[in-house]
């Protein structure tokens, strides 16, 4: 989505937010009196905290990612994480070593799209310019130009189609099963 429309939708008043959130705050307020004081207190294991804060921290990024332009800020810091500067410059660093959380991230740079393991190893999908993941993570649809393909985690590509404008900001349908895309002015689905 384009920034003048996000920021056109933003600004867009919806009829009755205001007597909505006045509504649900007072329903809020009287299910907490109605509920009084806590009588016990659960016992938390440690494991169970860290998976907590852990998901928090995730759903913070993803909304940072999702609803603002620091969302940017966010993945460049992802990117100079795992894609460290060539050495002998300034601002090189060590390359990535392992995440922090178990899963695989999907890293699009200048230099192309990589898959990174929890260990750290890196596998190289080609020279696209964006990517996104399918819902369960077992496929990839990439884009580069006027290029839309399905490729699996190994690299290998299920298939491709050309299209005559740039294609951008490829998604996968919550099912698995189609991909909605930006090709040109146009919203596509494949």
């Amino acid at each position: 989505m384009s920034e003048p429309l996000e920021r056109a939708l933003r600004d867009v008043a919806v009829p009755g937010e205001t007597q909505a959130g006045e509504r649900t705050w007072a329903l809020a307020r009287a299910a907490f009196a109605e509920r009084g004081e806590p009588r016990r207190h659960l016992r938390v294991r440690p494991g169970v905290v860290r998976l907590a804060v852990a998901a928090t921290a995730a759903v913070a990024i993803a909304v940072a990612g999702a609803v603002s332009p620091p969302g940017e800020a966010v993945a460049m810091w992802i990117k100079r994480l795992v894609v460290p500067a060539p050495p002998g410059r300034p601002d090189a660093r060590p390359g990535l070593r392992s995440l922090p959380a178990p899963g695989r991230l999907l890293v699009t740079a200048p230099g192309g799209t990589w898959i990174v393991a929890r260990d750290g190893a890196q596998r190289r999908l080609g020279d696209w310019t964006g990517a996104s993941w399918s819902p369960q993570g077992l496929y990839v649809v990439a884009w580069r130009g006027g290029r839309l393909a399905a490729i699996d985690p190994r690299g290998a590509i299920h298939w491709m189609l050309a299209r005559g404008a740039p294609v951008r900001a490829a998604r996968w349908a919550p099912d698995g099963l189609l991909i909605a895309y930006r090709s040109g002015t146009s919203l596509r689905v494949v």
